[in-house]
């Protein structure tokens, strides 16, 4: 993967990104509760039959499966037979890629998944299915209905927490976006990367709010579960640089991270921001340098090089750095009066 890509995947979260891009750690975790959701044998009626319409994945063709699913359907059985062929194609539905096809297939799967929880109604795992169908249209409302319905008959379902508080922070309630995340750290879950998962989008949202002093816990809880989880590691470096503390152990944080990355240009970044808070502007223009060179197109590290410069009294450079960031990200000043720094 390019640093350009890596980067989009690791800044989201931090403010630093397209605000489309996630973390890797949150693109794995709805890439697992995906998964989860589009998966005919995850329905609790036990296993399904030995049809091709049950056999899923990336590596089967879609349109053989819907057929075998409607052949399926059209020979008829039992309420449990039925809902299960009816879930596997909407699963198949979803699983056609690409944005001319989408909103057609997606309509199609919750019809589908609509059929299936008719036939059985208390499973929640079908309501779980078709949130994320829903999510698909964008349609955050019926998502967040379904989510409840799937909490209703399961209280403890750490997937449909998660997925809910996600789906509440698109429409920016943060609150009970929050209340969710906190709840599916609380279960936990068998897998800790899920739970880190779920850290992860608590600290998004505390960003969101500007409640940057109550990210460090769950940083500092990640780390201490995966002591080389390097993302974690540039955002708690990042975040003490925010906050203007601590600035010795945020520099312990970036320089352990590029020990792991090598000079990766988010962390350079962020290295950079900490040289800035110590007034270290030479070093910080350094950093900044390093990770342009490796990702050209990054507004923040050109925005905060030239207010370096400026502080160094180069006021042509920083005007051309500064220009060009906003050029870039006409957002990027805005972001960064947020923690204090203005040209």
């Amino acid at each position: 993967m390019s640093d350009r890509a890596r980067r989009l995947l690791f800044d989201a979260h931090m403010g630093r990104g397209p605000s489309r891009a996630l973390t890797t750690a949150s693109s794995l975790l709805l890439a697992a509760l995906a998964l989860g959701a589009c998966n005919a044998t995850r329905v609790g009626w036990g296993k399904p039959p030995l049809d091709p319409c049950f056999v899923g994945g990336l590596a089967v063709p879609v349109e053989p499966r819907i057929e075998a699913c409607t052949r399926l359907i059209a020979k008829g059985g039992s309420n449990d037979d039925l809902a299960a062929a009816y879930a596997a194609r909407a699963d198949a539905y979803l699983w056609h890629i690409g944005a001319a096809r989408k909103s057609r297939h997606a309509e199609l799967a919750i019809a589908d998944y609509t059929e299936a929880i008719r036939l059985r109604p208390r499973d929640p795992d079908l309501y779980l299915a078709r949130a994320r169908a829903y999510e698909g249209l964008e349609r955050w409302g019926d998502a967040i209905a379904d989510y409840t319905a799937a909490l209703e008959l399961k209280p403890d379902y750490f997937d449909a927490l998660l997925l809910r508080g996600l789906a509440y922070e698109k429409i920016n309630a943060f609150d009970r976006a929050l209340m969710d995340y906190n709840r599916a750290i609380e279960i936990g879950h068998e897998n800790i990367y899920m739970v880190a998962g779920a850290r992860n989008s608590r600290i998004k949202v505390f960003y969101k709010m500007g409640a940057f002093e109550r990210m460090l816990p769950d940083l500092d809880e990640i780390i201490r579960v995966d002591p080389r989880n390097y993302e974690a590691l540039n955002d708690r470096c990042f975040t003490r640089a925010i906050l203007n503390r601590d600035l010795d152990r945020a520099l312990a944080d970036c320089n352990a991270a590029l020990d792991i990355l090598g000079n990766y240009a988010p962390v350079l970044n962020s290295r950079g921001f900490v040289y800035f808070r110590r007034g270290e502007y030479d070093k910080a223009i350094a950093d900044y340098n390093a990770a342009l060179s490796r990702d050209g197109k990054d507004a923040s590290s050109f925005f905060m090089r030239g207010i370096c410069k400026r502080r160094l009294g180069d006021e042509a450079g920083a005007h051309a750095d500064i220009e060009g960031a906003k050029a870039l990200d006409p957002g990027i000043a805005a972001r960064y009066a947020r923690f204090g720094v203005t040209g």
